[in-house]
């Protein structure tokens, strides 16, 4: 199962720079991978997350597609752009994107629609949100290092 966020907004940063310094003023602890230039984000986006390597995946999308498709959510206006971020069970990859989703819409001046919830959230929910990944993990990771061992697995 994976799981999607979007942010929608009429600005576009230019250069992974640029994401990494809104991240870097919100205190986020994320790296985000400069090798492929912004304007060619598509799949999986490595980052390091304090000093754990991980990735999510990271696409532009089209913004008018998407508000038509989420019929149920009210948005203040038409947006120009929207990113999507997507990640499996990867809490680590989970927590980076709702971290990097925050950076970039409070930079663009834009909002993040949880697809999830299916509703609009802020990027102050949106690092509260990532703070619960980070909080929950070491739980969630002992439930699974027990299911293995007594199911016998790796």
């Amino acid at each position: 199962m994976s799981m999607e966020i979007y942010v929608f907004s009429d600005q576009r940063l230019t250069a992974i720079e640029d994401w990494q310094q809104a991240l870097d003023r919100r205190g986020a602890p994320l790296r985000l991978s400069a090798a492929r230039p912004f304007a060619e984000l598509s799949g999986a986006l490595p980052a390091v997350l304090r000093d754990r390597p991980t990735a999510f995946e990271c696409d532009h999308f089209d913004a008018a597609e998407l508000m038509d498709e989420a019929e149920d959510v009210a948005f203040d206006h038409r947006w120009r752009h929207a990113l999507a971020f997507r990640w499996g069970a990867d809490l680590a990859a989970g927590e980076a994107a709702f971290l990097a989703a925050a950076a970039y819409a409070a930079t663009t001046g834009g909002c993040i629609l949880d697809g999830q919830e299916g509703a609009l959230i802020s990027p102050e929910r949106a690092t509260d949100i990532a703070a619960e990944f980070e909080k929950s993990g070491p739980m969630i990771e002992e439930v699974i290092r027990r299911t293995q061992q007594r199911f016998g697995g790796p």
